[in-house]
């Protein structure tokens, strides 16, 4: 499965490329759900924030979480100047879709991709 750009919004393609570049600050070998997650939490916006205040959870819990799970993955030094994305973000994909088709949007955001997120096991493995 490839990457489409034109099927997502702004605000979503700015999330992925700002965990493409948490990729490299960390030298890993690709672009995780993590990355993402974290990319998303560092968001001006501060969506995934107020989702994570609203669910109960603790915000520096879950953001230590994320970076835990950021510092186990594989890493290599050098990074590679444009990692690729992992399995479990392709994963992702076909299901954010399916949540948006479900929601009447015609491109996946960040919120649909978040639901599609809570569908896989590694993202599970950091909320628990």
């Amino acid at each position: 499965m490839s990457f489409n750009a034109d099927e997502y919004t702004d605000k979503m393609l700015e999330g992925v490329k700002s965990a493409m570049q948490l990729a490299v600050e960390n030298q890993n070998l690709t672009v995780d759900l993590a990355h993402v997650l974290l990319a998303f939490w560092e968001q001006d916006d501060g969506y995934l924030k107020n989702i994570i205040d609203k669910v109960g959870a603790q915000p520096v819990e879950f953001e230590r979480a994320i970076r835990s799970t950021i510092a186990r993955l594989p890493a290599q030094d050098p990074a590679p100047p444009e990692p690729g994305f992992s399995r479990s973000f392709f994963e992702a994909l076909p299901q954010a879709k399916k949540e948006m088709q479900a929601m009447g949007d015609s491109l996946v955001a960040v919120d649909t991709f978040l639901l599609a997120l809570t569908y896989q096991k590694s993202v599970h493995e950091i909320l628990d």
